[in-house]
């Protein structure tokens, strides 16, 4: 996913007051603007939607800290705006400047990770049961397979739930959370805090979630700046595509309330993870023409 944008519509639009009842979906429904965003260079209007203001205060932090993932100290200055957000501040089932997830009950949006990201979610309405985890290091990945190696070839982990060869894909992580949150609430993961997460709506009425996520998912950017970018700014850049993961089992580990468990990483959702994109009808958002420091064109020598 990347920064979006929205589409123009000239279409009626429908509150978002409560979950629509006529939408069928095998899964859940994935609803978001199609265009680039970018940064403001046109005057200000006088008045703006609640909306607009949360896209104007996350195009000026990303203008100001070069694109990198936000700190805890700006995602507070965003969480401050998210906080006010209703569903009437929005229409029909999308909000502007990034995607809406609109879950029916009992929908999962499957465990997956964000790299080098921040993500800030406004549950809109409805609850939802987070799981979150993140990777233990390499070092303390790699010295948990050495611990369990000989275990492992002496079948000591019953039912063929491991391989009995050393599985270097799978990975350890620490599970930080599977609170349940309730709507309207905003909560936020850090590069380094809850980054792999899960949602599973719970509840007669689902839920809906509006995300922002900064930088977006680029998997191609590294090879285009790579000539021009200090290999220090890169680890901000590179590779950010998103993995899904299955969780496997629990190990020992970590603590009572932080428990390690073995996470199966692929570059492919779940087969049952269907989405479907519905058309923008918010609020009219302002326009995106000057290139984001993630884009091709904005790439520049830093000495």
């Amino acid at each position: 996913m990347k920064w979006l944008f929205a589409e123009e519509d000239d279409a009626a639009a429908t509150p978002l007051s409560s979950p629509r009842k006529d939408i069928g979906v095998p899964a859940y429904i994935l609803s978001r603007v199609s265009q680039r965003f970018g940064y403001r260079t046109a005057a200000e209007p006088v008045e703006m939607h609640l909306i607009q203001s949360i896209q104007q205060a996350v195009l000026q932090t990303v203008k100001r800290n070069g694109g990198r993932a936000f700190n805890m100290a700006e995602v507070l200055e965003i969480k401050e705006l998210c906080d006010r957000l209703l569903p009437s501040d929005c229409t029909i089932v999308v909000v502007v400047a990034s995607p809406i997830f609109v879950m029916p009950p009992g929908t999962t949006i499957p465990l997956h990770n964000h790299p080098q990201m921040t993500v800030i979610s406004r549950v809109l309405y409805g609850s939802m049961q987070v799981n979150a985890f993140d990777l233990v290091p390499p070092d303390e990945d790699e010295a948990f397979w050495v611990r369990k190696e000989e275990r492992i070839r002496k079948a000591e982990i019953h039912h063929n739930r491991f391989p009995k060869f050393r599985p270097r894909h799978l990975k350890v992580a620490i599970q930080r959370s599977t609170d349940v949150v309730h709507g309207p609430a905003t909560t936020e993961l850090l590069p380094d805090r809850c980054n792999i997460h899960e949602f599973i709506a719970v509840g007669d009425v689902g839920c809906a979630i509006f995300d922002i996520l900064t930088p977006g998912y680029n998997p191609l950017y590294a090879c285009l700046v790579a000539a021009n970018t200090r290999s220090d700014d890169l680890m901000y850049r590179a590779g950010r595509d998103c993995t899904y993961y299955r969780s496997l089992l629990q190990v020992e580990g970590g603590t009572e309330e932080e428990p390690w468990y073995v996470l199966e990483p692929s570059n492919l959702p779940p087969s049952s993870f269907i989405s479907v994109d519905l058309p923008y009808r918010g609020p009219e958002l302002m326009p995106a023409h000057v290139a984001a420091p993630d884009d091709e064109h904005s790439a520049t020598s830093s000495e």
